[in-house]
């Protein structure tokens, strides 16, 4: 989203544009079927509130599950999390409320640049379908799916 702001605030600083698992609306709307449900996305700002340690955590370990070197990577990831310290919470609620507001289809044809989606078939997150919608926004863009890439959907249990 940050990209995709960019691109249409500045179009002149923006040659091309990769957007790799990115949508314009990250949350489901009446008029955006291709989104993660508000109600997802609000049980993991109340456990990143209640305990984010743990909630990263987890939310690490579902981004490693099923990999070949899981439990490598998952103390991998873990590190670079918390190689500078502990995150600002103040931070992280501000980063979940701009995915809760933030809509950037209507400033869409503005990007005028070269632009690439690339997406995971599997990924619960953000479907194809969003990269598909995305497309059609764009006035230069195409879209690339990886057949078994995915970003599974957290589950604040």
């Amino acid at each position: 989203m940050i990209a995709q702001r960019l691109a249409i605030a500045a179009p002149e600083r923006v040659a091309k544009l990769v957007l790799v698992g990115s949508s314009p609306c990250f949350v489901r709307r009446p008029d955006w079927p291709h989104a993660l449900d508000y109600r997802v996305l609000h049980a993991f700002a109340e456990n990143l509130s209640r305990d984010y340690r743990a909630t990263l955590k987890r939310f690490l370990a579902l981004e490693v599950h099923g990999s070949e070197h899981e439990v490598a990577l998952l103390r991998q990831l873990r590190e670079l999390v918390f190689q500078h310290g502990e995150p600002d919470t103040a931070a992280l609620r501000a980063g979940l409320t701009l995915l809760e507001t933030v809509d950037l289809r209507s400033e869409l044809g503005r990007i005028v640049c070269p632009a690439l989606l690339l997406l995971g078939r599997r990924d619960n997150l953000v479907p194809v379908a969003a990269g598909e919608a995305t497309c059609r926004l764009l006035s230069n863009a195409r879209l690339h799916v990886f057949e078994d890439a995915a970003m599974r959907r957290f589950s604040p249990t």
